[in-house]
């Protein structure tokens, strides 16, 4: 097998923030560098899409609705392999 057989998954990116427009502007050049790109407006919606699936990376706001960024990591920190995100 050579290399050009095989596939390669873009790395998958969570961008969590209340803002769409900086959703907007992450997605933009996160997908220029070739990233996979997840958005959520909130932190519930962000831990609901964390139980579901694991991205390689999350760029989360400190401010959101209903639950600020710190509640969500460590929510997170709680989740099964969770533990292996960095702490605050």
């Amino acid at each position: 097998m050579t290399i050009s057989d095989m596939t390669f998954r873009k790395p998958t990116v969570l961008v969590v923030d209340d803002d769409e427009a900086i959703r907007d502007i992450a997605r933009s050049m996160l997908g220029l560098s070739e990233f996979s790109v997840e958005e959520a407006a909130d932190g519930l919606y962000a831990l609901s899409f964390l139980t579901e699936r694991k991205p390689d990376l999350m760029v989360l706001d400190f401010m959101l609705p209903g639950m600020d960024g710190i509640s969500v990591c460590s929510e997170l920190r709680k989740m099964s392999g969770g533990s292996v995100s960095p702490s605050l």
